[in-house]
């Protein structure tokens, strides 16, 4: 029964933390804090923490989400696709202009 009952909370607390990702920037491998995150209606939104942490939870795995921050560039992507590439989204900088 012990056996079951760690399988069973190892099980959940997994899951819980398949969901949690990191957004890195792709030059220096940095965290970046407040990265706002939502759907394409705008009915589910996410910000990064100051270590550049968040829990993807409330989208679904093929959901189509866009990642913004005022210093980088806008990307799409979908949480399974970030799971895939181990619960790490890398964003680059906005180009330059002159």
């Amino acid at each position: 029964m012990n056996k079951v009952l760690f399988l069973l909370i190892f099980l959940c607390v997994q899951v819980g933390f398949a969901q949690q990702i990191t957004v890195l920037d792709v030059d220096t491998r940095e965290p970046i804090g407040n990265v706002a995150i939502y759907n394409n209606d705008h009915t589910k939104t996410a910000l990064t923490d100051f270590d550049g942490k968040v829990n993807l939870s409330i989208f679904k795995s093929e959901e189509r989400i866009t990642f913004r921050h005022l210093s980088y560039q806008l990307r799409k992507s979908t949480p399974g696709q970030i799971r895939r590439h181990g619960n790490r989204f890398f964003f680059g900088h906005e180009s330059r202009r002159a």
